[in-house]
């Protein structure tokens, strides 16, 4: 086994880790198996969507179920999407409540086919946000209709113009959606020498202001003046920022003047895409600021030799003020510190600090003291001495001496509410440490999301610990239990090689190798099946099936374990109204059978098993749930083993059960067969009283057949059982075909109502009895019913048991039929239908002889089979019945041999599967594509050790008719040769 393989599997559990981790931070997530058509959601996902945990019949049931009719469509397409391997998809559609919702599905693994295996999805509640959108457009929309309506003669108006003119020469009003301008105002024929106008009429804005470029606008300033052209570099600085354009050029005509451009909002009268524009000359502007430059540069010349060194690290800090601006964006508070002084300003303050301190930097307070206070109000004791050892003034300086960057964690609590925060503390641009920049940041939302996934990971941690641990102990555990048969077969076949003169002691070591071989199978096919599921190649099959026939196989299969330990076991029907199912029969048999098992090797002697089957409503009319309850009154489980038992190779540690065999896989394999199929298990327990398993699985139903119950309208039925919920359970099935049931719980009671409704000439129309009862058993009660009424009331004895060893001395007390618990509605409609002649009775199954005397001596089968043990082994025990064996060792000696012979020289082909040059499925699918009938319809019939639900499926698929698993019993082989070969 791949152990590597086991680990990624465990992680990948409904309620492993990584589905917590998801959960503790929050998110809605689900699963997708698009093979099981099956999703799985999360405990989040329940609660915050009120959602059942699985929905089958994917993504149908789901849409049907939960999503708005009108978004069904897009909710289906998403799914369809990434079955189609779209990696990432998403889609935003409204379910029940009318809440909008955007799921996005990723893609997390992909089977050797390249087919999408698993998808995790997320789901978000996009609701408040679409409203709120919804509700800014509509604002939107009326603000903008508002402003189409006003016209421009607000910005014509004469006191406008008037207050434009008097700072510009020309004004322009900009339309950016049509690019295009117009004149406002535009200066005196007297002044028209000082400058080229840019435009006189209204015509296209771009091309007007690239002409006016080319024809005045001086070349090194070009570039700059360009910006003016740029409708989307204006639209983002005006219209979305809210802000103005100047851009400075010099004008080459006649003369150099310098200019201005300014570019602002057309203001409230006219739309968002208008912008006003004005030119103006500034040659005296320019003129008194050069030369108020000169004196500045002059001042600062001399300024510079006497400011302090505080001030030449201010005026630093000034212009840096754009990167500060930035980076405070993600601080709630920021001080520059004096190293040197100890003095503080603050450049941003939070609202608390604003509160808190306002007033106290009016007053030049110093950083220790602000810091201390600070401290003393807020700061968690924990933290309290470092954040003061680092921040304080002398600390603080001595630590940025050494790093550039300093940073400490601590925990605020301030108002009730407690917050991890950041502060950092950055030393100025420079080699002398006399400033520095401190910040303070709230952390606490990424703070407490890295711990909730830190706790989630050592969850993770710890379980693949514990896996590690259980897969320690299942290897040392399997060591025992494969070597106790192994021992046995090894011990008892050299004992029978001892006594080969003893037929006795021959055949006594013969039976107990035999027992131990299929204990020693039943070990492998659980390590087998575990790895598959692991692997994830199981696969699920979906075939017509009936429940009786599931149930009498599973009953049959344990009748003589019941029976050695003389337990009490009950199997009761209630509201089962489709009894034609489809799914994988097999599978669920396997999982059934693995909790029955269970229920009797851990349930003492004389103790109770009983198995409630019902069927529970549905949504989907095509969709069965059925609910199975298996209970007992064993040994029972402690809590501490329950939160682990179905995990792989988990065995409780008890010493009442350290000689009963087993793998610890039971459990792990069922789990995984019921939520394949759509699913759930779960278990109830208590050391000493019990357990209760409870299995829940989804199948497909087959097409309902009509049932005519109209001779039986009314009629009188009395049922006799001493277990009052089969009485019930029975009724309730009687009257919903239309008939009247009584019930009795004794024999006794049973004779008295007979006897009272016989003399009242209200004859019952028939008594069912139970065989097992106490004080009167059932062929004790038939006898005496028979006294009162004779031979005209049918009596059918019922029992859980195998009837045959009372069946003649019931026949002779007066029973006319018998029939096997549970009951199941159809049971009862073939038992009455045939009591009156209304149905012809089922053609018995053949009864199985022994199997040398099986006699087939007329016929020819050929064996396919490369392994020469296997071969020989097949051939004597066929050759048995009189079959003349022929054998060929692959796959394509067979098709050759098949193609020499005439017609009819075969009457079988047994089949190995795994065989080198050609397989067995290979070789069948030649044979079928012949194009002799004989060779498509010759019966072939797998023989192979590859025995899995799907290597069955598999079989079939290739043209095969029946699978047989190696090692080979004698019954099924028989069954196999009375069915296809013709006596």
């Amino acid at each position: 086994m791949n152990y590597d393989i086991y680990n990624e599997k465990v992680y990948k559990e409904t309620d492993s880790s990584a589905q917590r981790a998801l959960d503790a931070i929050g998110i809605n997530s689900f699963r997708y198996y698009p093979k099981e058509k099956l999703l799985v959601n999360s405990d989040t996902t329940i609660r915050n969507y009120q959602c059942d945990k699985f929905v089958p019949n994917m993504p149908q049931g789901f849409a049907d179920a939960y999503v708005c009719a009108e978004d069904r469509e897009i909710c289906c397409e998403l799914y369809e999407r990434v079955e189609n391997g779209e990696q990432n998809a998403t889609a935003i559609y409204r379910i029940h409540n009318n809440v909008t919702v955007k799921v996005t599905l990723i893609i997390v693994t992909f089977d050797a086919y390249g087919k999408t295996e698993e998808v995790i999805g997320i789901v978000e509640n996009i609701s408040e946000r679409l409203q709120k959108e919804r509700e800014f457009n509509e604002r939107l929309t009326e603000y903008s209709a508002r402003l189409e309506k006003e016209k421009l003669y607000r910005l014509k108006n004469k006191d406008l113009i008037r207050g434009l003119s008097s700072e510009y020469q020309s004004v322009y009003l900009v339309d950016l959606e049509n690019d295009t301008i117009e004149v406002i105002h535009r200066i005196n024929e007297k002044k028209q020498k000082l400058y080229v106008t840019l435009t006189d009429k209204v015509e296209n804005f771009s091309k007007a202001m690239k002409r006016y470029a080319e024809l005045v606008v001086k070349e090194e300033d070009k570039e700059n003046f360009a910006l003016l052209s740029d409708i989307s570099y204006i639209r983002t600085q005006i219209v979305e920022e809210d802000s103005s354009i100047d851009i400075n050029y010099i004008q080459l005509t006649n003369e150099t003047h310098f200019f201005q451009a300014k570019m602002f909002n057309a203001g409230k009268g006219l739309p968002v895409s208008k912008v006003v524009m004005g030119i103006r000359c500034v040659d005296e502007l320019v003129k008194g600021q050069q030369q108020y430059q000169k004196r500045l540069e002059e001042a600062n010349t001399a300024l510079r030799l006497s400011l302090s060194q505080e001030e030449q690290y201010k005026q630093t800090l000034q212009e840096r003020m754009d990167i500060i601006q930035v980076l405070s964006q993600d601080y709630t508070s920021i001080y520059l510190l004096n190293l040197v002084n100890g003095s503080v300003e603050p450049y941003r303050l939070s609202k608390k600090n604003e509160r808190d301190y306002g007033e106290s930097f009016s007053k030049n307070i110093k950083w220790d003291s602000l810091l201390q206070d600070y401290v003393s109000r807020y700061v968690q004791t924990e933290y309290k001495e470092r954040m003061l050892n680092i921040g304080l003034t002398a600390n603080l300086r001595a630590l940025l001496e050494i790093k550039e960057v300093i940073e400490f964690e601590y925990k605020n609590d301030r108002e009730g509410e407690q917050h991890f925060y950041l502060m950092k503390a950055a030393r100025m641009a420079g080699d002398n440490i006399n400033f520095a920049v401190v910040g303070f940041a709230d952390v606490n939302e990424a703070r407490e999301r890295e711990i909730r996934i830190q706790k989630a990971m050592m969850s993770a941690y710890d379980a693949a610990n514990a896996a590690n641990q259980a897969k320690s102990e299942f290897l040392s555990r399997m060591s025992h239990d494969i070597r106790t048969p192994m021992n046995a077969i090894i011990g008892m076949t050299a004992i029978a090689g001892l006594h080969l003169n003893d037929p006795e002691k021959v055949e006594d070591c013969l039976q107990k190798i035999m027992v131990s071989s299929t204990h020693l199978l039943s070990l492998i096919n659980e390590v087998l099946d575990m790895s598959k599921i692991e692997s994830g190649k199981i696969e699920i099959s979906e075939e017509e099936f009936n429940l009786v026939d599931l149930i009498d196989n599973m009953l049959t299969m344990v009748r003589l374990q019941v029976k050695q330990k003389n337990h009490n076991f009950n199997v009761n029907i209630s509201n089962v109204e489709h009894e034609k199912v489809i799914g994988d029969s097999l599978r669920i048999q396997q999982a059934f059978m693995n909790l029955v098992s269970n229920a009797i090797k851990y349930t003492p002697e004389n103790g109770n098993i009983t198995i409630n089957i019902s069927e529970k409503p549905t949504r989907q009319p095509k969709l069965g749930c059925y609910e199975f309850v298996f209970e007992d009154n064993g040994i029972g489980m402690s809590k501490d083993f329950l939160k682990i038992i179905f995990e792989p190779f988990a065995r409780a540690n008890d010493s009442r059960v350290d000689k009963i065999q087993g793998t610890g896989l039971g459990m792990a394999i069922t789990r995984n067969i019921v939520r394949m199929m759509g699913g759930d298990i779960k278990v109830e327990s208590d050391l000493g009283i019990g357990s209760k398993f409870t299995v829940t699985i989804f199948l497909k139903l087959q097409d309902a057949d009509e049932v005519d119950m109209e001779d039986f309208g009314n009629l009188p039925v009395l049922v006799v059982d001493d277990d009052t919920n089969s009485c019930e359970s029975a009724c309730a099935m009687l009257d919903e075909l239309g008939m009247k049931s009584e019930w009795a719980t004794s024999g006794k009671e049973a004779v008295i109502r007979v006897e009272g409704a016989h003399k009242e000439r209200k004859d019952f129309f028939a008594v069912i009895i139970d065989w097992k009862m106490p004080e009167m058993d059932g062929v004790v009660t038939t006898r005496e019913i028979r006294k009162i009424v004779g031979k005209e009331i049918p009596i059918i004895i019922i029992s859980a048991y195998d009837w045959s060893e009372i069946e003649q001395e019931a026949r002779a007390a007066g029973a006319n039929a018998f029939i096997s618990k549970p009951l199941f509605k159809s049971r009862l409609v073939h038992l009455f239908k045939g009591l009156v002649g209304k149905e012809q009775q089922e053609e018995k199954e053949l009864p199985l002889v022994e199997f040398n005397k099986m006699n087939f001596s007329d016929k020819k089968v050929l064996l396919v089979e490369d392994n020469e043990l296997n071969a020989e082994i097949a051939q004597e025990i066929i050759e048995m019945t009189g079959i003349m064996v022929e054998r060929v060792e692959d796959g394509k000696q067979a098709v050759d041999r098949l193609a020499e012979v005439e017609d009819g020289y075969y009457d079988l082909v047994f089949m190995d599967i795994q065989m080198p040059v050609m397989n067995g499925h290979e070789a069948t699918r030649k044979i079928r594509a012949c194009d002799r009938m004989y060779l498509k319809n010759i019966p072939i019939i797998a023989m192979t050790a590859n025995a899995f639900a799907e290597d069955v499926q598999a079989a079939i698929n290739s043209g095969m008719n029946e699978h047989i698993a190696k090692p080979l019993e004698f019954s099924t082989l028989a069954k196999v040769l009375m069915k296809w070969i013709p006596v």
